[in-house]
């Protein structure tokens, strides 16, 4: 709707996360996963996070400063 696509403009705008409760969804991160998973994908359930396996994601903010930007692109 309007309203919400002003609600999201207007977090961006203020550099502030864009609201949970529109159709698009907000606070996408990349988190970890309890326990370990298969490389088939059935388990890709994070609704648009990027999920990492638990040792994998301490690697990560180990190797990535805070506040990096990161670019998703096919």
């Amino acid at each position: 709707s309007k309203e919400d696509k002003d609600r999201i403009v207007h977090a961006i705008s203020s550099n502030k996360e864009p609201p949970k409760t529109t159709a698009l969804g907000g606070g996408i991160g990349i988190h970890g996963w309890n326990g370990v998973w298969t490389a088939n994908g059935s388990q890709n359930l994070t609704w648009g996070c990027i999920s990492l396996n638990n040792n994998d994601l301490d690697i990560f903010y180990e190797e990535i400063p805070l506040n990096t930007k990161i670019i998703i692109h096919e």
